[in-house]
C-alpha cells in the first residue's frame, strides 16, 4: 500500500574535518564497510579511542594523556549530530522501547548506547556536553562548523548546516558494534490527507517536487529515484568544491538502515517522546549520573506514559 510520495533518503555517516586528522598525523576514518583501522576492527571501541586522540586541551594534551585538563578542552573528537534521545541509539542496533504489550522495557543495547553516550561527555571527554556545546568554541550549539571538531555522526540533511566549501572534509562510514553496522536513516514522503480539500492540484505539485534536482540536493537527500542520483551527486559536487567528497560513503550506508527506525512509533508517542527529550538533556546538562539508575527511572516513567494512553 502506497501511503505517501518517496522523495529524499538520508543516511547517516561519520562527517570528518581532515586537518584536524592532519594535525594529529592520524589516518583517515574508513570510507567502505570491513576496512579496519590502523589494524584495528573499525567498532565503536576503534572510533572512541580516536576520538579522545582527537580532543584537545589547551595545553595541547589529548584525552588519552592523564594530564589532560577536561575543564579547558579547545577541540573535541566527536559530536552525535543534533541527536535526540532515541536517535543516539541507532549506532548501538536497533529497537523499541516497549514489548508486544507496550509495556515499557528499554533494550540492553540501547542500555549501552545510553551510557556510552553520557560518558562520552563525563567521563571519555570525546563530545560537548551542554555547556560546551552551546559556548562560541562550539559555535553555540553547530560544533562541526566551528573547525574544533573532528568527527560529527549524522545524517545528508546536515549539508545544509555548515560552510562546505570552506571547511576541508570529507565523510566515513560508521563503526559497528557487535560485529554489526547500523546507519541510522531518515527519509522523506509527500502524503496527501484523506480530507484535504484540493486533492488533485496537491497531487501535481508534489509530483513535481519529488523530481526538482534542485529541491533534493537544498534538502540535502539523496533522490528516491536511483535514477535521478547522478545529477543530485553532481549538483552537490559542486556545492562542496574545492572538496572532493566520497559520496559512494552515503550511498553504501543505505544498505544498513536502522530497522525499527529510531523514529518509529511509540504509545503514547508526543507524552514518550518529551520524556525521553528530557531525559536526554538532563545526560547531557548533569555530571556524576548512576546512568543504571536514571535508564531504570525512564523504563518506569514510560511504562506509566503508556499504560496512559492505552
Amino acid at each position: 500500500m502506497l501511503v505517501g510520495i518517496p522523495f529524499a533518503l538520508f543516511p547517516s555517516f561519520i562527517y570528518y574535518n581532515k586537518d584536524l586528522f592532519d594535525e594529529a598525523k592520524l589516518p583517515y576514518p574508513p570510507h567502505k564497510v570491513g576496512e579496519k583501522y590502523q589494524g584495528k576492527e573499525w567498532n565503536m571501541d576503534t572510533m572512541t579511542e580516536l576520538a579522545q586522540k582527537l580532543t584537545v586541551d589547551k595545553n595541547g594534551a589529548d584525552a588519552t594523556d592523564p594530564k589532560f585538563d577536561p575543564k579547558n578542552i579547545k577541540q573535541f573528537g566527536f559530536w552525535d549530530g543534533w541527536g535526540d534521545g532515541r536517535r543516539i541509539t541507532p549506532l548501538f542496533g536497533t529497537g523499541t522501547p516497549f514489548d508486544d504489550k507496550h509495556n515499557a522495557k528499554i533494550p540492553d543495547n540501547w542500555r549501552v548506547a545510553w551510557k556510552w553516550y553520557y560518558d562520552s561527555m563525563w567521563k571519555n571527554y570525546i563530545q560537548p556536553n551542554a555547556d560546551y556545546s552551546n559556548s562560541d568554541l562550539m559555535a553555540k550549539g553547530n560544533p562541526f562548523t566551528s573547525g574544533n571538531l573532528a568527527m560529527a555522526w549524522t545524517f545528508t540533511w546536515y549539508t545544509c548546516c555548515f560552510d562546505m566549501k570552506k571547511l576541508n572534509w570529507d565523510i566515513a562510514v560508521v563503526p559497528s558494534y557487535n560485529g554489526k553496522v547500523t546507519a541510522g536513516l531518515h527519509g522523506d514522503t509527500f502524503a496527501i490527507l484523506k480530507g484535504s480539500k484540493n486533492q488533485d492540484a496537491a497531487f501535481k505539485v508534489l509530483s513535481k517536487m519529488v523530481v526538482d534536482k534542485d529541491l533534493s540536493a537544498m534538502y540535502g537527500g539523496i533522490p528516491g529515484k536511483v535514477e535521478d542520483r547522478d545529477a543530485f551527486f553532481k549538483t552537490m559536487d559542486d556545492r562542496t568544491a574545492p572538496n572532493k567528497i566520497d559520496w559512494s560513503v552515503a550511498l553504501e550506508m543505505l544498505k544498513y538502515p536502522d530497522v525499527p527506525n529510531h523514529e518509529a512509533w511509540m504509545p503514547n508517542m508526543l507524552k514518550a517522546e518529551d520524556l525521553i527529550g528530557k531525559f536526554k538533556t538532563k545526560m547531557d546538562q548533569t555530571p556524576g549520573l548512576n546512568m543504571d539508575q536514571e535508564i531504570d527511572k525512564l523504563q518506569a516513567d514510560l511504562d506509566a506514559i503508556f499504560k496512559a494512553g492505552q
